[in-house]
């Protein structure tokens, strides 16, 4: 296995996940609870807004107590958190960081033999048979346990070649530039034939009319927040209970 990445370094996306913390799972979104089977259709139609469908198989597959034991069995101890604001229990490392997420999978990583190639950018992907000009004693060396010719799939990168018996995108949108996350990756899964659904930030901040006070900054509040339309009359279009964190800009 061969990790392309186009930063230097491996997981920074990750390292700002849960506000430094990384909640990298939720036990509302397991099959059993309190030894009891639960009914997670009910769950999945109450909490997820995409595909129903798509969410149950995969939790079903996989859920959250299973994400629990996989990091246990790499080191990582978990820590339970609710909050008032919603019926999720939320789960963290126990040391509270995600930097320890961060080393547990780099060194499963090391420990699998899986290359983690940085500071490469992919700049095509094609088949086999569609690939032209390759050089192939490069791919070879990059891929030395099987011929080039005999893999389906071609690489190529601003550093060299891969020749792979199959390609995972995990790319991220363009949430957050800075960490690599920038959907540069989007025009090669649309050129393989793939289509996209509109997207949007799941996530945006609001900047209030006179700022934030200084006193305030990076203090988190439950706190509701509601959506009004003002013309003749004030219609409140929406309103949400949840976590407020209050921003340095």
């Amino acid at each position: 296995v061969v990790v392309l990445e186009h930063m230097d370094s491996a997981g920074r996306k990750l390292l700002l996940t849960g506000s430094g913390k990384c909640n990298f799972t939720n036990m509302l979104l397991s099959r059993r609870r309190e030894g009891a089977e639960l009914d997670l259709h009910t769950v999945v139609m109450e909490h997820f807004y995409g595909d129903p469908a798509f969410a149950e198989r995969a939790i079903t597959a996989f859920d959250a107590e299973d994400t629990v034991a996989f990091f246990r069995e790499l080191g990582v101890e978990p820590a339970y958190r609710s909050y008032p604001y919603d019926d999720g229990i939320y789960v963290y490392p126990s040391s509270m960081e995600s930097r320890s997420m961060l080393t547990a999978l780099l060194s499963e990583c090391e420990r699998l033999g899986v290359q983690l190639a940085f500071s490469h950018k992919v700049l095509d992907i094609s088949s086999f048979d569609d690939f032209c000009s390759i050089d192939l004693a490069a791919s070879e060396a990059a891929s030395p346990d099987h011929k080039a010719a005999s893999r389906p799939w071609m690489v190529t990168t601003d550093r060299g070649d891969y020749a792979a018996d199959a390609v995972i995108f995990a790319a991220g949108s363009n949430a957050a530039p800075r960490t690599g996350s920038d959907s540069s990756v989007y025009p090669l899964i649309k050129k393989l034939g793939h289509g996209f659904t509109s997207y949007l930030p799941a996530l945006c901040g609001l900047k209030p009319r006179d700022g934030v006070p200084d006193e305030l900054r990076g203090v988190r509040a439950e706190a509701v927040v509601s959506l009004h339309v003002y013309s003749d009359n004030d219609m409140m279009l929406y309103q949400s209970r949840g976590e407020v964190q209050l921003g340095s800009e």
